[in-house]
């Protein structure tokens, strides 16, 4: 249940992508019908045929590792609760808790695909190979003078950002301003 919670949840999600998440929530909604109703059904219609071949006894002997360590537990609950915090605790207090949205740090050099991508970044720089995308969400026409006005000052912002080498945009699309296209340039253009 716990599966379909989260999946179902999901569903709040503003980012489309994660919101097709939801069609595994309805899967494991099938699923979990079909295991209260279908499975139990088929299991005492069929009875032990469902176990075909049938060969004798279908049971296993139980464990002793788990028969001892369930009556340790039972017997000695303080003792036992003492053993899981002396193998849980230790890792707790290891983890750093730092949040990475690097994905090649986290699978390491040692794949020829992040070689590649670091050969790559090195080469034309972490901006070619992987740009960061910015999508800006207006109810204002942008294909309009003042449209065009509004992303070039927020091009000129993004660009001012520390670690920001050049930006692309509706104005820029190789990366600087058209020159060509001001008022300015076409002023003298024609005063020539």
């Amino acid at each position: 249940f716990a599966v379909l919670i989260g999946f179902t949840c999901i569903g709040f999600a503003e980012f489309q992508l994660y919101k097709s998440a939801v069609a595994v929530a309805v899967g494991v909604a099938v699923l979990i019908l079909a295991l209260l109703t279908i499975v139990p059904f088929f299991m005492a219609v069929l009875g032990k045929v469902l176990f075909w071949p049938v060969r004798g006894n279908i049971g296993h002997p139980q464990s002793k590792l788990w028969e001892t360590a369930g009556r340790f537990a039972f017997s000695k609950p303080l003792i036992s609760l003492l053993i899981v915090a002396a193998v849980a605790v230790p890792p707790i207090l290891m983890y750093k808790g730092t949040l990475s949205y690097n994905n090649l740090d986290e699978i390491g050099d040692q794949y020829e695909s992040v070689s590649a991508f670091n050969t790559i970044s090195d080469k034309f720089g972490p901006g070619e190979s992987l740009p960061v995308t910015f999508v800006l969400k207006t109810s204002d026409a942008l294909d309009t003078n003042d449209g065009l006005i509004a992303i070039e000052k927020i091009s000129r912002a993004i660009e001012q950002t520390n670690g920001v080498s050049k930006v692309r945009s509706a104005t820029r699309p190789v990366g600087k301003g058209l020159s060509d296209l001001y008022v300015k340039t076409q002023a003298n253009e024609l005063n020539k």
